[in-house]
Order: structure tokens, then C-alpha cells, then sequence
């Protein structure tokens, strides 16, 4: 007996264990918002969440019904469909990069990264359901009993578990593989028409798309909004009247693919989004001042400006395994 005890000590010292925070953070990236370690056994249950219809009232949907990988976890609809096919408000935003984010959605009524998930499941368009009944479901069904047992020593999982695990791999959805990160690092140069592009943005929309992540997260109104609109924006949140019609900057990673753009979906090309900021922007009393004379553009420019933003297009994010379930 004694021989069978240590050879399972032998075996049991020879188990590979899950990799504590075996994500890589970008070093050309600034410090992340949140100091989160990815768990490699975590972040595999909490992906297996993300696709689990469960999380739905009706068990028709899930997380990753309205993210899709293939355009950086965003939604090609204008506006993403929910339980009984209901239609939701705004378009569903990209999900990537969320650690440098201090505020989540279009009007920012999220503020901490591992309440996302809050928003879309008691969203009555959404998944309408409650954290008490999915836990419910979660421990009734057993699917993930071995999963649990293993990371958190208990049978059963709570409302907090299970928000850290979707929060495990939504913080992992980091993209940082595109030809600008490339270029960001030294290995590679840019297209002549590249560059030149790069430098007209950075003049024209740098002020509010910067940096590598092509965000500063604050929240404009950059001309979309008109007078009548219902849709409110950051004022939903706020109650600020200074803040009507303000809706958060979103990053342009893989802007190429995200198409359509804007909190409602009304421009669906690069082309139609720079003919926007030139002659089609609704002056209204919050209109932010850099676009109280719209963006003009030179003959080449807005091809030019196109081809830089090509170069933001991560490859590897939008195909990588690693996040399918």
C-alpha cells in the first residue's frame, strides 16, 4: 500500500496546474484600469459561460449570441436581437481591450469591469433574467459541477463566482496583434499611404480616438444626436443637462469590421462616417466645440485616413481559438 500512496503523490505532483495570469499584457499598452490575474481554468469556465444560453429567461441565448469573434465580439445587426426576439436600443458595443476601460457601454452606466455582465442579463430586451434564478439553473443542471469543485472547493457556485468567471474572460479579450501594433512595437513599418493617413488622424480625430488604444473613454457629443432624439445618452446616467446627447468615445480596433457605426447604427461605412464629421453633423446645444466647423477634407484624405484604419484590424484576435468556446 505504501507504494501506491507514493505513487500517487507522484502523479499528483506531476498534474499540470492553471496558469495564474498566463494573458500577457501588451507593454506598449498604458497600465490597465483593473489589476486583474487571469486564471487559466477560470477563464475556460467563464468562456463556456459566455456561450451558455442559460444565462437567458427562455435558454434561447446567450452573452455571445450579440458578440460575435469574428468582428472583434460586437454585433454586424444595427441592434442586437434578445429574448422572444426583441429588439434592443443601441448597438451592441465591441468587447475588447475592457481593462483599460473605466467605464462600460455607451452612457457609461456601468463603471467597474466585473458588472458588465449585470447590464445585458436583467435587461428586459436583453436576457431578462436575474442573478438569483441563473445561479438557481447553474447548480440545478450540474454541467459544471467538476469545474467548480476544482477552482473554488465547494459544489455549488454563488452570484460572485459567476461574475468573476465572465469577467475572467471578457479581461482577456485583449487585442493587440493588428499591423499599427506592429508598427507601435518597431518590427514593422507602415505603407506610405498608411502613414500619411496616420498622421491626418492623428491632426483631424486624435483628440478623442489616442493612443494605442484609439480611445481616451471620455464621453462627446460628436453630431449623431438631433433634436427630438429620445435616446439621451450619458444624461440617461447623469442627469447632467450638459450631458445630453453624450455617448461614450469608443475605441477604433478593428473598426474595419464593426460596421454598423454609432450608439444607433444610422452610418455603415468608414466612407459615410467621414462624410458625417464633415457635413452631416446636427448642431445641438452640447455639440462638443471641435465640431462646432465640422472636419474638412482635402482631395486623398479620407482614402488615406481609410487605410490607416485598416491597419487596426487584429488577424489573430478575430481567429484565435483561444476565445471560441
Amino acid at each position: 500500500m505504501k507504494w501506491l500512496f507514493i505513487l500517487f503523490i507522484f502523479f499528483l505532483s506531476c498534474t499540470p496546474k492553471a496558469k495564474e495570469d498566463f494573458m500577457a499584457m501588451p507593454k506598449h499598452f498604458p497600465k490597465p484600469s483593473y489589476s486583474i490575474k487571469i486564471n487559466e481554468n477560470k477563464f475556460e469556465l467563464g468562456k463556456q459561460l459566455f456561450f451558455d444560453p442559460i444565462f437567458s429567461k427562455d435558454s434561447t441565448i446567450s452573452c455571445g449570441s450579440c458578440h460575435h469573434q469574428d468582428v472583434a465580439f460586437a454585433d454586424s445587426r444595427p441592434f442586437s436581437l434578445g429574448v422572444r426576439n426583441q429588439v434592443g436600443k443601441r448597438n451592441a458595443p465591441a468587447l475588447q481591450n475592457l481593462m483599460w476601460s473605466k467605464s462600460f457601454f455607451w452612457d457609461g452606466g456601468v463603471g467597474n469591469i466585473e458588472l458588465i455582465p449585470l447590464n445585458p442579463i436583467t435587461n428586459h430586451k436583453e436576457l431578462d433574467e436575474s442573478m438569483v434564478n441563473i445561479v438557481f439553473k447553474l447548480n440545478r443542471a450540474q454541467t459544471y459541477s467538476s469545474q467548480i469543485k476544482t477552482i473554488y472547493q465547494t459544489d455549488t457556485i454563488n452570484s460572485y463566482q459567476v461574475l468573476e468567471l465572465l469577467t475572467q474572460y471578457q479581461a482577456a479579450l485583449i487585442s493587440d496583434q493588428s499591423k499599427f501594433d506592429d508598427y507601435l512595437r518597431g518590427n514593422s513599418k507602415l505603407s506610405t499611404e498608411e502613414m500619411q493617413g496616420y498622421s491626418l488622424f492623428q491632426t483631424k480625430c486624435g483628440s478623442c480616438h489616442e493612443g494605442p488604444l484609439q480611445s481616451n473613454y471620455s464621453f462627446r457629443n460628436n453630431g449623431i444626436y438631433k433634436a427630438g432624439d429620445t435616446d439621451l445618452g450619458r444624461y440617461e446616467i447623469s442627469i447632467i443637462e450638459s450631458d445630453k446627447g453624450k455617448f461614450k468615445v469608443p475605441s477604433l480596433r478593428n473598426i474595419e469590421l464593426t460596421a454598423p457605426y454609432m450608439h444607433n447604427s444610422s452610418l455603415t461605412s468608414l466612407e459615410a462616417v467621414l462624410n458625417h464629421y464633415e457635413s452631416g453633423i446636427h448642431k445641438t446645444a452640447t455639440l462638443d466645440s471641435s465640431l462646432r466647423n465640422g472636419i474638412l477634407f482635402q482631395t486623398g484624405d479620407r482614402e488615406k485616413i481609410i487605410a490607416f484604419l485598416k491597419t487596426l484590424t487584429d488577424r489573430e484576435f478575430l481567429k484565435t481559438n483561444r476565445y471560441r468556446r
